[in-house]
């Protein structure tokens, strides 16, 4: 199945290229508009025309080009989007990762506000390391605390604005949470399949009093049961679940 966030940036690039052509032609017609008025002669101005009109042809064929091209990627999200709604259908396991999602948004935010709190200890760790020669006990320490605070706030890295101040794209990392409970859901369910064949009732499968999700699920060949084991969850510790399917005999 195409990923459908590399197909949603494909549309998004083209319409961007779009826009642009289009703030393209505008200027040119505009220099139509200032060789009809400015230039008498009549054989130049309509040479000169005829040459500004060659380059908007060519930049009405781009964008048409485009709009095909944007309308075949269209076309492609909307399948997917269907075969995901199509698929994605258990019930119990939509809502325990949608609880996986706000935990997982939570540890973003709150590893940011972490590297925004303690960036500068890190700076102030880098310079004080070159304090002390190198290979020194002081200065592998000081580097050894650095390489901890990097390593901590690595997740979140990719998802920090620049410019001042820092932010964090909100936008980019639901797209990443969401990408990833996709992947955890289907994951899940190709283990289930492979024991179960074509799932056909899921409904013994419920989240639990602590929030993990157990019971059976029943297919064309078979059940299988399902147990999650969670961890983490709290402050900058990211939660993580494991989930084990055996074959339920």
């Amino acid at each position: 199945m195409k990923n459908i966030e590399v197909l949603k940036d494909r549309i998004a690039k083209r319409l961007d290229k779009v826009q642009r052509l289009t703030a393209n032609v505008e200027k040119l017609q505009k220099k139509i508009e200032k060789i009809e008025a400015t230039q008498f002669d009549e054989r130049e101005r309509n040479w000169e025309i005829r040459c500004v009109q060659d380059e908007i042809d060519e930049k009405y064929k781009k964008i048409d080009e485009l709009m095909k091209e944007i309308k075949k990627y269209s076309a492609e999200v909307a399948e997917v989007e269907a075969i995901e709604q199509k698929n994605r259908n258990v019930p119990a396991l939509v809502e325990y990762l949608n609880e996986w999602k706000k935990k997982e948004i939570e540890f973003y935010r709150n590893l940011f506000d972490f590297y925004l709190a303690n960036k500068d200890k890190a700076f102030e760790l880098h310079h004080k390391a070159y304090d002390f020669p190198y290979g020194s006990k002081e200065r592998n320490a000081y580097q050894a605390k650095e390489r901890k605070f990097w390593n901590t706030v690595s997740p979140v890295m990719g998802l920090v604005t620049d410019g001042t101040p820092e932010t964090l794209n909100e936008e980019k990392m639901i797209k990443r949470v969401t990408w990833d409970a996709n992947a955890k859901y289907d994951h899940l369910i190709e283990q289930v399949e492979e024991i179960t064949g074509e799932i056909t009732d899921a409904r013994q499968l419920e989240i639990g009093d602590k929030g993990e999700i157990n019971g059976y699920i029943i297919g064309k060949s078979g059940k299988a049961s399902v147990q999650t084991i969670g961890a983490g969850g709290y402050n900058i510790q990211r939660f993580h679940f494991r989930t084990l399917v055996h074959e339920y005999k």
